[in-house]
């Protein structure tokens, strides 16, 4: 492979350990997977881009997301362009080898019945392309059968005390895996063990220096601790590898508006919705930071992109005067306790900022402490309830 290209190349396998594990469905009997490709006609010169998935709930969700961690390949836009599903799979075994040495141009995948007729497709399409020479050096990259959990899938797939032993566990197997580090990290920033998550979170970009969602993730760890500057840093780093992450302009959008740049916030909020306008939690905060800046709502425009029949739509009828805290709060009841939380925890905020904007600051200093208190870290709403104390001159 060309030496310029080389390092890229190794980072989409290395990556590629995420993305076996990347999935959130944890039970074994969802057992749907593809494998997506992206495949220049010179792959010595253009590398080339993959993606798979397994465990998925259907065929649909595994071409999405096959799709999806082709898409987000660390190499370059041309193989990631050529991105397609050429398998589609149930109950069976992936496997991924490459050829690392630069100037050619091996790469093979395999699907088979087990590990081993999976990596022995694998390395014989490696040395197909690579040439007989180079057979000693095409090396199985990546394995995962469909319908088995490793050890890095419940580190992805778990939460809290149970996620954390998986990932120690798949980190003993596997201490290069990126993803294991990242996803043990996000696990101890819930808990709120900063230091430990910070740790992780430097090893995983250490592993992968292209690792977007690791980079998303420290930045909102510098958040947590204060360290704005060093929060932006990251969060424009995400952008920088990714212009399309969503998330990384809400966050770097979030410090910009309570640290007094509005006009940096609304350019970044109001990216992140034009990316994804289908996103209502993006369009609520658009209309946060627009009366902020003393501009016309667009929410009655934004709604026709919007499904108004899951949530946040309650919270869209809120601030579009057509529903009552009360009311928002209610709908936020779910038989499931973590999507009620989740729920609930958005509610408590939103209602919070529109007690904020009629003037009501006990009553909002009443509601962002609940969401600070009861809010997974994860959710923006936390972040945004902690700045609101802030801003209020409250320690959360």
């Amino acid at each position: 492979m060309a030496k310029g290209l080389s390092k890229a190349i190794v980072s989409v396998l290395v990556t590629m350990t995420a993305f076996s594990a990347a999935l959130s469905w944890s039970q074994p009997s969802m057992a749907e997977g593809a494998l997506a490709i992206g495949l220049p006609p010179d792959v010595a010169r253009g590398g080339y881009a993959s993606g798979y998935s397994y465990n998925a709930k259907t065929e649909e969700d595994a071409r999405a997301s096959a799709m999806k961690f082709c898409r987000e390949s660390p190499t370059n836009e041309k193989a990631r362009s050529l991105c397609k599903v050429i398998q589609t799979f149930s109950r069976k075994c992936v496997a991924l080898s490459m050829d690392p040495k630069a100037g050619t141009p091996g790469v093979g995948w395999g699907i088979g019945d087990d590990l081993a007729a999976a990596e022995r497709q694998a390395v014989a399409r490696c040395v197909a392309t690579a040439g007989p020479s180079r057979r000693a050096a095409c090396k199985v990259s990546n394995s995962a059968c469909d319908g088995v959990l490793t050890a890095a899938d419940r580190c992805d797939q778990l939460s809290g005390d149970e996620a954390i032993a998986a990932c120690n566990e798949a980190i003993q197997k596997d201490p290069q895996a990126a993803a294991n580090y990242m996803d043990r990290g996000f696990e101890y920033r819930n808990k709120g063990d900063g230091g430990r998550a910070m740790a992780d979170y430097n090893k995983a970009i250490e592993l992968n220096p292209k690792y977007v969602k690791a980079y998303n993730n420290r930045g909102l760890a510098y958040s947590d601790d204060g360290k704005d500057d060093k929060a932006l840093a990251d969060f424009s780093k995400t952008i920088e590898l990714d212009p399309k992450y969503t998330k990384a302009y809400l966050n770097r959008g979030i410090i910009y508006l309570f640290s007094g740049n509005s006009d940096k916030a609304l350019a970044d909020i109001n990216q992140a919705s034009e990316i994804d306008p289908k996103d209502a939690f993006l369009a609520l905060w658009v209309d946060i930071v627009n009366k902020r800046s003393k501009l016309q709502s667009r929410l009655p425009q934004a709604i026709a992109q919007l499904d108004m029949t899951k949530w946040p739509a309650p919270v869209i009828r809120l601030f579009l005067g057509q529903m009552t805290p009360g009311a928002v709060l209610a709908a936020a009841d779910d038989p499931d306790a973590g999507t009620k939380m989740r729920r609930v925890c958005d509610a408590n905020f939103f209602n919070g900022e529109l007690a904020l904007q009629q003037g009501n600051k006990e009553e909002a200093t009443r509601l962002f402490r609940l969401a600070a208190t009861a809010c997974p870290k994860e959710r923006t709403s936390s972040m945004g309830a902690i700045r609101e104390l802030m801003a209020l001159g409250i320690k959360p």
